[in-house]
């Protein structure tokens, strides 16, 4: 017996070690700032003489719009800007541009200033996902007439570059600030040769020849920590395009890129068409409107919203309801006890006995629709039956005039037929009861 109580707690034992060895262990528990949201940022380095410029530098938004000032420098006069390879890319002391990547700038002086020239230049070019990001910029002392970038794979000498007929130029939209072409390789090393150019007083100018393959790219973009909502799904963040098509108004919008997957607020409509007023954005050019000025959209992929417009003309007004005036029948039976119009009774306050008239009430009358309508009238004994049509405000103005005169032989909707039918009921009865009398 007490080795029976032995051995069944040795069983226990090795039970409850078995429970406690394989039970699974307590979930870690991880603290996560909800304030902190993970957002795709660039960051602007800028130099000033060679010396970094706390001022000017700082991150911004991906594609949002930067105007730089070249600071005084004592001694010396601002010459012009140049990228983070020492390429002049702007002789204005002011500068705009769009971040679409990580840039760097450096304002350069010296002991008098250039006069001022047309330049073209790359401010940077780099890669998100597996695309290429060309990022160029165009200055003039007067206006641009025309600015891009001229790009191939086989045509790689400057020469080949601006003449070459197996060459694709890509004409910048807004040559004022600077402007992006975006190019899918079929590989990480397939190679682009491309020239900025820009045209200003007649005169065509070109950068340096850039020699472009994937797979030598670093992201134009890094990923910044800072305060709102929690969004982890922001670190693989990727893009898409809006296009704004006009659909028959006038004006220019450039695309819009935005986050795939997060709330966007549309740019404002900057179309216009005379006669016209905006109503919105459809996805086909004669959908139903799904956003209105202002609204926020969360794209997918890339989508094309079509203006649609709204008519400034005066809307044809509807035809005025046909309108009645009250209506006299005249009838010669008995003392009337009851009227029907279309087999249906009529309230005693829509009509009212005046002898041997019946008159409808112009209340009533304007409830009717056109086309033919019946009355009856009872005395208790017999009935006497008559149809009008109303044919609609022609009609109106005579039953109006009816009314006013009292006229019955020459009223238009003076019941004719009731005296004959009248008549003939008389008669009839008359027949009958004298031949009942006879039979007695």
């Amino acid at each position: 017996m007490k080795n029976m109580k032995k051995f069944a707690a040795v069983i226990l034992a090795l039970l409850t070690l078995c429970a406690v060895l394989t039970a699974p262990a307590a979930a870690e528990e991880i603290a996560i700032d909800p304030q902190l949201i993970l957002n795709p940022k660039t960051t602007l380095t800028v130099f000033a003489d060679g010396v970094a410029s706390d001022a000017l530098s700082d991150s911004y938004p991906y594609g949002q719009q930067v105007s730089l000032t070249a600071p005084a420098v004592a001694g010396k006069t601002f010459l012009y800007w140049a990228n983070g390879e020492g390429t002049a890319v702007s002789y204005s002391e002011t500068l705009t541009l769009n971040m679409y990547a990580d840039t760097t700038l450096n304002a350069v002086y010296g002991e008098a200033a250039a006069a001022g020239k047309t330049t073209a230049a790359f401010l940077n070019i780099t890669r998100t996902d597996g695309e290429i990001v060309f990022n160029a910029i165009a200055s003039a002392s007067g206006d641009i007439t025309e600015a891009g970038i001229r790009y191939s794979t086989t045509q790689k000498t400057a020469d080949q570059l601006k003449s070459a007929e197996n060459v694709t130029a890509a004409a910048a939209d807004d040559p004022s600030a600077n402007w992006t072409l975006v190019l899918t390789p079929q590989s990480e090393d397939t190679v682009y040769y491309a020239v900025a150019y820009a045209t200003a007083g007649g005169q065509t100018v070109y950068s340096e020849v850039q020699e472009v393959r994937l797979s030598a790219l670093e992201s134009g973009m890094s990923m910044v920590l800072e305060k709102g909502n929690l969004n982890l799904g922001a670190i693989n963040a990727q893009f898409c395009q809006i296009t704004f098509e006009a659909n028959g108004g006038e004006g220019a919008m450039a695309p819009q890129g935005v986050v795939m997957g997060e709330s966007t607020v549309l740019n404002a409509n900057a179309f216009t068409r005379q006669g016209y007023t905006f109503a919105g954005w459809a996805t086909t050019d004669k959908g139903n409107v799904v956003y209105r000025d202002g609204d926020s959209a969360i794209l997918s992929g890339d989508v094309t919203l079509y203006a649609q417009w709204k008519s400034n003309a005066a809307p044809t007004p509807a035809p005025a309801a046909p309108t009645a005036g009250p209506l006299t029948v005249t009838s010669e039976i008995g003392t009337i006890t009851r009227v029907t119009v279309d087999g249906k009774a009529l309230d005693s306050r829509h009509y009212f006995v005046s002898g041997s008239n019946v008159v409808l009430s112009e209340e009533f009358m304007n409830t009717l629709a056109p086309g033919k309508h019946t009355i009856r009238v009872y005395d208790g004994k017999t009935y006497a039956t008559a149809t009008w049509t109303v044919e609609g405000s022609a009609s109106a103005a005579s039953q109006a005039k009816t009314a006013a005169t009292g006229d019955r032989g020459l009223a238009p909707y003076t019941v004719l037929a009731v005296c004959a039918a009248v008549a003939l009921c008389a008669i009839v009865g008359y027949a009958i009861v004298s031949k009942k009398r006879r039979v007695r």
